[in-house]
């Protein structure tokens, strides 16, 4: 790989550890508030992370926090169907 690509990988997961950091209880708050288990709540919140990090290229920086939350939202009613 590239010096150039490495860099921007790395900072890509510099970026996305923050985010985690920064919204990791919110996120998990939200699954436990809607499904009140707390195993299925920190699988939906991981999930929601991961759908995050695998599509984050499609979306804005700026908008970032409520697309994690919107997919945290739709994880949590496909789990409760």
């Amino acid at each position: 790989m590239g010096e150039k690509k490495l860099k921007i990988k790395n900072s890509n997961r510099l970026f996305f550890s923050e985010l985690i950091e920064r919204y990791q209880d919110q996120v998990y708050q939200i699954c436990f508030y809607m499904i009140g288990n707390r195993k299925e709540a920190t699988k939906v919140a991981q999930s929601a992370f991961i759908k995050l990090y695998l599509n984050m290229g499609s979306y804005g920086f700026d908008k970032i926090s409520s697309r994690l939350f919107r997919i945290t939202v739709d994880l949590v009613f496909v789990r409760l169907q």
